[in-house]
């Protein structure tokens, strides 16, 4: 009995100098990169920015990390459609999205991905909307109808359901998390999800949608 009150007491002490030693080492991850956003935002000369990024981010991610300085609003009007679209493409896409819904909305399993990232993480944390199993089943099934709206309607004509849904404006770099989570698999990996016979033109036509 004695024995075993001791290896608790041992253990305990462990756990407690582990949280000790996590929280020291969590407070200087913070430190660090408060203060390397903060000179990264008071740094003018690419070249100095250029080796900020190359002491902290791997290679993989450099390219990523100045989107997520670039303002998701560029201004235009949302029911102003942007020079570059290509509606036939965009129909195309659509009918690619509801043909293939049902692999899609499998597919959104990458969700997770964009966790990775605070400004990610944060709304599911704060809006309390995620903290029980049934709460998140309805977070993620009203995302799945956004989903949806965006291949049965316009959204840059006002009224419709998917204008509503785009109101938003994301920086760049979460932009390019969300839209790798919502598409990426299906594209990379489109016979794994039961999707054969999709031709080369239909999967651009899905990305330009």
């Amino acid at each position: 009995m004695l024995q075993s009150k001791e290896l608790k007491r041992s253990f305990d002490e462990n756990l407690l100098n582990d949280y000790a030693k996590n929280d020291v080492a969590l407070k200087e991850e913070i430190q660090k990169n408060s203060d390397f956003m903060s000179n990264f935002k008071s740094t003018n000369d690419d070249c100095d920015k250029s080796v900020l990024v190359s002491q902290i981010f791997p290679k993989s991610l450099r390219s990523i990390l100045p989107a997520t300085f670039e303002d998701g609003d560029c201004g235009r009007p949302a029911n102003d459609r942007p020079e570059w679209l290509d509606m036939n493409k965009f129909y195309r896409g659509q009918q690619f999205g509801l043909r293939y819904f049902c692999a899609i909305s499998i597919s959104l399993m990458s969700l997770p991905l964009s966790f990775s990232f605070a400004d990610g993480l944060k709304p599911l944390i704060l809006s309390q909307k995620s903290n029980t199993p049934y709460n998140a089943f309805k977070r993620y099934l009203s995302s799945i109808r956004r989903f949806r709206n965006w291949y049965t309607s316009d959204p840059w004509c006002e009224g419709t359901q998917a204008y509503h849904d785009i109101q938003v404006g994301l920086n760049q770099g979460d932009m390019f998390g969300t839209q790798f989570a919502c598409m990426g698999l299906i594209v990379l990996y489109p016979e794994q999800f039961g999707i054969y016979d999709a031709s080369d033109e239909d999967l651009e036509a899905f990305c330009h949608l």
